[in-house]
């Protein structure tokens, strides 16, 4: 091999090598932000600090999932036809999340919704994004929740 072969490989392995960190650099830091993680489903409250005994809620677990702080301002659900409704549950919202910090709140009354309208479970930070709970569980979440109220509904009756 003459020496100018071996110069050719070695510009085209270094263009190819510094393309893909200049790549790396731009995913890395086009994904450096704070994520949210929302699940929601309906369960047993039981003892603890909350003032409450038994009760059953609906319970929302907001995680911080991303590299950054993110500023959670509020927990609550979209209805159809882009209306909103906001849980203000048991847990002092506004609050920074610190990456892996979470937040658990719940609400127990649900006369002020109507279940059937709800399309989805969600969490809002200061920028204005909007973070969803999954479709399965949000599906899960209402089929629980109907099923719930329905049985008290009868026991009223």
């Amino acid at each position: 091999m003459n020496p100018e072969t071996i110069t050719f490989f070695v510009a085209v392995w270094g263009a190819v090598l510094s393309t893909f960190a200049v790549g790396w650099n731009f995913y890395r830091d086009f994904s450096d932000r704070g994520r949210l993680k929302v699940t929601c489903f309906f369960g047993l409250i039981a003892g603890g600090n909350l003032g409450v005994e038994h009760k059953d809620c609906l319970i929302w677990t907001v995680t911080n999932v991303g590299r950054q702080p993110v500023f959670l301002k509020q927990i609550g659900g979209s209805l159809r036809e882009d209306r909103h409704w906001v849980n203000f549950g048991h847990t002092d919202l506004p609050k920074m999340l610190k990456p892996g910090e979470y937040v658990v709140d719940f609400m127990d009354d649900f006369s002020s919704i109507n279940i059937d309208e709800i399309s989805a479970f969600t969490a809002y930070d200061s920028l204005g994004n909007t973070y969803r709970a999954p479709r399965k569980q949000m599906k899960v979440a209402k089929e629980n929740l109907k099923n719930f109220l329905a049985d008290q509904q009868k026991l009223s009756i």
